[in-house]
């Protein structure tokens, strides 16, 4: 996987990030794909001093007979990556609230194998904080 991340901080409020994104597999199945090309996007937007909404997204460019004999295959539909979340900072720690319907973390999985849908109800959510430390000393 080969991806370039290019971002930038518009504002103290919003940040945007683009990552053209090239994956290769050695391995696959017959008649499948080994090359796909994909554009991730992704924001972060501030609405009060303390929480941001973030949000990505990331279209795979496959050819379209490679989808549908992947999924005739599988038995299982192929769906973008889409995620939406919540940063909310509390003094030193900062809170994500995460939801995605992908089913992997790492960009090689999410990217082609996601096979849940929003307008089904399937998504994932997941949780994280980050400490922040200061060592200077006053």
């Amino acid at each position: 996987m080969t991806q370039l991340i290019i971002a930038r901080k518009f504002s103290s409020n919003l940040s945007l990030v683009v990552a053209p994104t090239y994956l290769h597999w050695s391995y696959t199945a017959y008649n499948d794909q080994n090359t796909v090309f994909a554009l991730g996007i992704g924001e972060r937007a501030k609405v009060s001093n303390r929480i941001a909404l973030v949000a990505d997204y990331t279209l795979p460019f496959r050819k379209s007979s490679n989808k549908k004999y992947r999924e005739d295959v599988s038995g299982q539909r192929y769906y973008n990556a889409l995620g939406v979340g919540l940063e909310m900072v509390t003094g030193g720690h900062i809170f994500h609230l995460n939801f995605t319907n992908a089913t992997a973390i790492q960009e090689s999985q999410f990217i082609s194998e996601t096979n849940s849908s929003w307008r089904k109800g399937q998504f994932r959510w997941g949780f994280s904080i980050a400490r922040r430390f200061n060592f200077n000393k006053k």
